[in-house]
């Protein structure tokens, strides 16, 4: 058997006192970081800070946990350093995996790949987390690597959770289809209910999608990778949007995630918080008539978009319960499949991570969004920016009239709004914002649905799962 993470000689024992007590103190500082505080990056940055000349960093678990917030930043001056506290324990598991990982970051991937190789004898005998977390590290080092770790776990219980066959390059049978099928039925949502045939229809389009393949996003990865997506494809994208703003031709790029899918069900009839509170707290809803209109007119706005991005198959099977139910809602809404493009639900995400936004925020004009373009970081300093705000999402937002609404206060100015062609506009307001590019679009302007970008560019990183996950993506623009 491999030895245990973090397990340690007796002398490095002797050095410590009470060790064992603080390893375990030290290896939930990188959860904790990641999902309690305000500010993964600060919290990170304190681990380092306090992990600095700690005797800690001689054991495989302090070098583990220093390679790991080291990763998690994607600190490329401090990786030389983790990289040669973790050399005395290479060959470990777990410490490899943390070796691969920093390699692959600052672009060593032949040393990755071999590392990678090394450890592949012994992929099939370890338990299945460590297993898992061997997929993701091969995939993400190259698809070579990908495809050989998924071949020696062909068979095992990780092929029952990941769809392997995509790594390995061969077609996902009938009876796989079938099986992912039923992981997906069973799946229990506190909003939709799914039958077996809205269960085969969804795997069968995001399979078709990603065989096809008008998928983007590596399917041998966690669902919140947001590094994961083809980079020559984001940057086809961003190419086809400038087109759109140099002929003045319409265009509208929106993504669809667990929130709409709901929304587009008919199970959501406060828009997630957007029609605001009642006296007493609760959310409104849209009276029955105004919401079936309401849902009437999103369909309609959703058939003009010429790009409309849904989660993939592993973020459907991994990812949050009611993914599932965006690819059934545009099969439902009648919206053409070469528009639709799985794995687009992270297109903002892939655009702020690839630095292909940069080729945009010159062409801007304005934003529709809850936060003033002049405490985003990357267009600070535009004062020709035009700003149609609206109140932020209700969850993560403090208002200072309790009784604010954007379906009342902002959603009919903003839809008759004299958008003009050629403008470029951002937009992340939610449900509504899909409207809003739909608008846009029909003015001759283009629009780009980039979601908790806005939080993100005014340094929140607490507002999305998937942020707080990668906290490297919010370095840039912390406070």
């Amino acid at each position: 058997m491999w030895p245990k993470r973090g397990g340690q000689s007796a002398t490095t024992a002797e050095s410590v006192p009470d060790l064992e007590a603080q390893l375990t103190t030290l290896r939930q500082r990188i959860p904790d970081a990641v999902w309690k505080a305000d500010s993964p990056v600060s919290a990170l940055l304190d681990l380092l800070a306090d992990l600095d000349g700690n005797p800690l960093l001689a054991t495989p678990t302090g070098a583990m946990v220093n390679a790991q917030a080291v990763a998690a930043l994607r600190d490329g001056d401090r990786i030389p350093a983790a990289l040669t506290l973790l050399d005395p324990h290479a060959g470990n598991p777990w410490v490899d995996l943390s070796r691969v990982d920093l390699l692959r970051i600052v672009g060593r991937n032949d040393e990755a790949a071999a590392v990678v190789e090394a450890q592949l004898p012994n992929i099939p005998l370890m338990d299945s987390a460590l297993q898992a977390q061997w997929l993701f590290a091969a995939s993400r080092v190259n698809a070579t690597c990908a495809g050989a770790a998924a071949r020696v776990l062909s068979g095992s219980a990780i092929a029952d959770e990941w769809p392997l066959e995509f790594a390995m390059g061969e077609q996902i049978s009938e009876e796989r289809i079938a099986y992912f099928a039923q992981v997906l039925r069973a799946l229990d949502s506190r909003y939709c209910a799914f039958t077996d045939d809205d269960a085969l229809t969804v795997i069968r389009l995001l399979v078709d999608l990603q065989q096809n393949p008008r998928s983007i996003r590596t399917q041998t990865v966690p669902w919140h990778e947001v590094d994961a997506i083809d980079s020559a494809y984001v940057e086809s994208v961003v190419d086809r949007v400038l087109d759109a703003v140099t002929s003045h031709t319409g265009y509208s790029l929106v993504r669809l995630g667990d929130g709409e899918g709901v929304v587009m069900r008919g199970q959501r009839a406060n828009l997630g918080g957007a029609v605001g509170r009642r006296p007493d707290g609760h959310l409104r809803e849209l009276d029955d008539a105004v919401h079936e209109q309401f849902l009437a007119d999103l369909t309609a706005s959703l058939l003009t978009a010429d790009l409309v991005g849904i989660p993939d198959l592993v973020q459907c099977l991994h990812g949050p319960v009611d993914a599932r139910t965006v690819p059934l809602s545009v099969l439902d809404a009648g919206i053409d499949r070469e528009r639709i493009v799985s794995g687009g639900w992270y297109l903002h995400l892939a655009l702020e991570a690839s630095g292909q936004v940069q080729r945009l925020l010159p062409h801007l004009s304005g934003v529709i969004g809850p936060v003033d373009p002049r405490d985003m970081r990357p267009i600070a300093d535009r004062t020709d920016i035009e700003w149609l705000s609206v109140p932020g999402e209700i969850f993560y937002y403090d208002y200072a009239d309790a009784s604010a609404s954007h379906w009342d206060d902002c959603y009919r100015d903003i839809m008759t709004y004299p958008f003009e062609p050629g403008q470029l506009w951002l937009v992340g307001a939610g449900t509504l914002g899909k409207m809003y590019c739909g608008a846009i679009r029909a003015a001759g302007g283009v629009a780009i649905d980039i979601g908790a970008l806005f939080d993100l560019w005014s340094g929140r990183a607490d507002t999305r799962g998937e942020v707080r996950q990668n906290p490297w993506i919010t370095l840039p623009y912390r406070p």
